[in-house]
């Protein structure tokens, strides 16, 4: 069913840079991988940072098709980001410890 605007709107509230950026709400364990929409599984992230989330958790998975499924969730928040938030977060990016 999805998340109401108010809930979402309670949850982007708690990062501390609200009101000055744009705040996303994002699970920490994707639904697809059987998270919920739970208080405890919600967590605000700027729009970089959730870009460079999706990045990690697509990076740091011996899983193929939750790697494709992660940098297509990336790749869906870079089309509709700011260049400067995308700048910010290949900068997280690029901070990243890299498998190898």
């Amino acid at each position: 069913m999805g998340l109401s605007f108010r809930h979402k709107e309670t949850i982007r509230k708690q990062h501390p840079l609200y009101g000055q950026e744009r705040i996303q709400v994002t699970h920490i364990k994707d639904r697809f991988l059987g998270g919920d929409d739970s208080d405890e599984n919600l967590r605000p992230l700027l729009v970089s940072e959730h870009i460079a989330d999706h990045y990690s958790k697509a990076i740091n998975t011996e899983n193929w098709s939750i790697a494709v499924r992660q940098y297509g969730a990336a790749r869906i928040l870079v089309v509709n980001a700011t260049l400067e938030e995308i700048d910010e977060a290949n900068k997280l990016i690029a901070q990243m410890p890299h498998r190898r």
